[in-house]
Formats: structure tokens, sequence, C-alpha cells
């Protein structure tokens, strides 16, 4: 074997080890052995050999390779032979201005490679970012498993790791540490980077004491980081639907209240194109008049939380059609939504894939497109693709783009909060008649989002006007207002029955 060459020490912050850079067969490596006054210590020795035998388990792009441990004469000591990765550590890069999408994808990067590293039975036990390199390419690599731990090695199992990064249970030597101390660490990692307050519920759930409140796994980080980004990307994509939807009404009011005005909205054309004031918010109960008959409203509904309600995937069978409500238009609407729980009427109501009839939420791909995505383009209600009528039976079906036309410019709308439920809208039919339309939030694999602060609804004409599968289209309810969105379809929005008269 070639003989190494050129060494140079590199500086390491390691008690017992030193990192030595070296050249051989035409590029650089890094070695790491153990300080002078280490290197006859048995059970030093016995620990080298532990991360060696780690990182030649473990085999990802994340991870520092490795290639052999062995004796280098030139440095009178046994060495880990690793890969030289070009770039710097973590620490320097925070140092300089990072976007807040940069600083995401190293987090979402990290917890890949520490998923695949917990896979394989190995718990890292001292993450923390001057243990983690970024290359110039932005790709993160984690080094040093020299604390590491592995389900099948007795080899130094004893607390350890740096106590700014260890979560509790590293203190303890009556626990077996596992993967949710290294998610502990990733949790003191983003309190550095000072991501906005969208990420706060992310960090705090990695930063639990008991460790059975944190996240169970780092997939199931990743996709909580993931998560937080498309709810943002959202909000921006419906803030520009906003923008847009302003300019088309401005346009509208000032081509007058004809045909015209109204087709460029999409409404009828004896509708008014001008959309619903907010009116005062409504702290009296007299509206339950009208459905108090459907709705229980009980003290065992008190503490109610809005931010993780329990995920059920149970929808009501068929549903009796004489509780339609009529509010004095074109046709019957329900007191409720698809797969809300109706005895108890906590208000969340269904939450499904747009265009999809079997009522669960499904990832939107082009090869998945043809088992349902093709019914939704043009008008659905009622036919054997309809959500509706697939499980609440009968005549009941989904609305079309006309029934929420109707009831939004021929209705009275007031923002409301009900007692230990979730606000929404008080809708008030022309005769005096009421039905309740929630801010029920979105659900998005197996989690709600927004839940009180907005509402999304689907309707079933005209699935999206630039006809792709990407986006859906329906009624967007907020405090400040209420109009149509087009968003991505794969998204779970509630859905509201109608009965024709």
């Amino acid at each position: 074997m070639t003989q190494f060459e050129q060494f140079s020490e590199v500086r390491c912050h390691s008690r017992y080890n030193r990192l030595i850079k070296a050249w051989r067969d035409g590029q650089w490596w890094m070695l790491k052995g153990l300080k002078s006054e280490y290197e006859n210590d048995p059970v030093m020795k016995e620990l080298l050999r532990k991360e060696f035998d780690l990182c030649m388990l473990l085999r990802h792009t994340g991870v520092v390779g490795c290639t052999s441990i062995e004796f280098v004469p030139e440095l009178g000591g046994t060495f880990i032979v690793q890969e030289l990765v070009e770039g710097c550590t973590l620490t320097k890069w925070l140092e300089a201005k990072h976007s807040n999408q940069d600083k995401v994808d190293v987090l979402i990067q990290l917890s890949d490679v520490l998923a695949y590293c917990h896979s394989m039975g190995v718990v890292h036990r001292d993450v923390k970012p001057s243990n983690v390199m970024i290359t110039p390419l932005s790709k993160l690599i984690l080094i040093d498993f020299g604390l590491a731990v592995a389900a099948n090695q007795q080899v130094f199992r004893l607390p350890a790791g740096t106590k700014q990064y260890m979560a509790p249970e590293q203190l303890r030597d009556d626990v077996t540490v596992d993967g949710r101390a290294d998610l502990f660490a990733v949790g003191r990692i983003m309190q550095q980077m000072k991501l906005p307050y969208r990420y706060k519920k992310v960090t705090n759930c990695l930063l639990q004491e008991n460790r059975e409140h944190r996240y169970h796994s780092a997939l199931q980080l990743s996709q909580a980081l993931q998560n937080v980004d498309m709810r943002h990307r959202l909000h921006l994509d419906m803030a520009l639907v906003a923008v847009l939807v302003g300019v088309v009404t401005l346009l509208a009011y000032k081509l007058g209240n004809g045909v015209l005005g109204n087709r460029l909205l999409g409404v009828g054309d004896q509708a008014s194109p001008v959309m619903p004031a907010l009116l005062t918010q409504d702290t009296t109960n007299h509206w339950v008049a009208d459905t108090t008959h459907y709705i229980t409203y009980t003290d065992t509904l008190k503490g109610f939380s809005f931010s993780y309600p329990k995920i059920t995937s149970d929808i009501p069978g068929p549903i009796n059609e004489q509780i339609a409500i009529d509010l004095g238009l074109n046709v019957l609407w329900a007191p409720f939504n698809v797969g809300c729980d109706h005895a108890s009427l906590l208000m969340p109501g269904g939450y499904y894939g747009y265009g999809e009839p079997s009522g669960r939420l499904i990832t939107i791909t082009p090869d998945n497109v043809p088992q349902f995505w093709n019914t939704a383009h043009g008008d659905y209600a009622g036919t054997e693709h309809d959500i509706v009528r697939v499980h609440w039976g009968g005549k009941w079906r989904t609305p079309r783009q006309a029934d929420f036309d109707e009831l939004l410019h021929r209705c009275q709308w007031t923002l409301i909060h009900p007692d230990h439920l979730v606000p929404g809208y008080l809708v008030t039919g022309p005769n005096g008649n009421s039905i309740y339309l929630p801010l029920a939030g979105f659900r998005y694999e197996t989690r709600y989002y927004v839940q009180g602060e907005y509402g999304y609804y689907w309707f079933t004409s005209d699935a999206c006007p630039d006809n792709t599968f990407e986006a859906g289209i329906g009624l967007w309810l907020k405090p400040e207002g209420i109009q149509y969105f087009i968003t991505i379809a794969n998204n779970g929005f509630s859905v509201r029955p109608v009965l024709d008269k």
C-alpha cells in the first residue's frame, strides 16, 4: 500500500483525538487517531476501532466515508482513514448570512441522514454544528462518530455527549438512549438558526424533556419541516391569488355590474359582483335556533384543541335528507360537513383531496391521475364519482360553483366564535335560516393545519382553469373576507353537501 505523505495537523477540539491531513494515491485524506498520551490506552483503542466499524457500516452520501484503519509509521500510531470533506462546519456556515430556506434545507438533509443512521441501529449522540460539514455545493456530511452507539455493540454506552446539545436522558446511566436524543440536538441547532415563528412548533416538539413527546423518528421530523414549507408556500400562493382576484374584482367593478363584469368574476349574470362584506362579530347564540336539534353543545367540549385534533378516516353512512336546511336558495344545504361528527359537531368536518371519491387523502402524481382525477374535470356532482354521493347516499351531492355563487351573493355572512368550537361564518339566507361554515383549516397526510384561522371548501365544476392535475378550486374563508382560490389539489379540504330542490 502506498505510504502517506505531506502531513499537516488539523485543529481538533477533541480531548483524545488528533486529525491529520495527508496525501496518498492522488488525493487528500483525513487521518483520525489518538493523541500520543492515549495511544496505548486499551479502552481508547477499542473506541477508535468501534468508530471505524460504525463508519464502515454506514454507507450513505451524508455520512463521512471511511476506507481503512491502519498503522501510519510516519505518525507512529493507528489512524482511521477517512475521506477529506471539503467545505466548512455548520458552526462556520451559520456565521454567514443564509436564507431561511437554505437553513431548512440543511435541517432536512440532517434529518434524512439521521433517519438512515437510526434505521441502521446507530445513534450518533454528539450531533452539533461542529460535527456537521457543509460542502461548497451545500451538501451536508455528518462526521465524528466517536461517541456513537449501535444496538449490537456494548462498547462505551455510558452517558456522553456535548452538554449544550445533550437530551435529558443522555445524562442518565439507567436509560438506553435512542434516536430521539439526536432529534433533541437538532432542536438545539434550530434554536441557533433563529428561524421564523412558523417553525416554533417543530422546535418545541424536538426539545420536549420527555422523549415520548418528541417526534418519534427523524423521518417524522423531516416531514414536519417540509409540511411547514408547504404550508408557507400555500399561503404565498393564496396571497398571489388574492391579489389577482382583487385586480379582477376592481376591473369588473369599473366595467359595471352587467354581464361582462359578472363573467369576469365567474358568477352568474344575475349575481352581484361585490363580495360579501365582513359583518360585526356576533357574540350571541341566537343563530343556533335553526339547527339546534342537529347540534349539541355540551361542557365536554371544553378544552378542545384546534392544533392537532384526532384524525379519523370514518365517514358517516347514508344521512337522512330531512336534515337539509332551506336558506331560501336554489339548493338545500347540509348543516355539517362530510365526515363531521354530527352528534356533537366538533366542526372540523371531512378532509379530502380534490376529485378523490374514496374519501382518502391521496398524493396526486401523473401515474395515478387516471384513477380519479379526470373525473374532476367538468362537473361530477351527483355522479358515481361524487364523494358525497358515495358516502352519504340518496340525492346528496357536492356543491357546484353556482351553488357557492348563490351562497356568497344572496346570503348574509357573520364571523362568530361559538364557545369551545372552531370559529367560522354564520351564513344566513334570504328566509332567515342559517348554516355554519367553520374555519376548519386543512389536512395534509396525518396532520391538521390553520384550524380556527382559515377554512377551505372544494366545489366540483371546472376543476382548474388551466386544466392541469396539480390544482383545484374552491372557497377560501378567512376572518378578513371570503373568496375563491386555486391551489394544489392533494390538500385535504372540507366538503359541504347540498340537495337539489
